[in-house]
């Protein structure tokens, strides 16, 4: 899993997983997720900028996904 605060496209986020699938593809136990920013500018209203921000809640809930449970 890569989390970053950038956007999902053309971020770096997007070459750290095409570099993981590209040389490490048939190590891997499942494909590489990606948690990032909602692609909208950052906004200044502090409640809407968390919003669009990767959040602890975002990240763990991709990681019980890639794993397989719930929770």
């Amino acid at each position: 899993m890569v989390v970053d605060e950038g956007w999902r496209s053309g971020s770096i986020s997007a070459e750290i997983a095409a570099r993981i699938s590209e040389h490490a593809f048939f190590d891997l136990d499942a494909p590489v997720q990606r948690v990032c920013s909602e692609e909208v500018p950052v906004p200044y209203a502090k409640h809407m900028e968390l919003a669009a921000l990767p959040s602890v809640e975002r990240v763990v809930a991709a990681a019980r996904a890639a794993a397989g449970t719930r929770g």
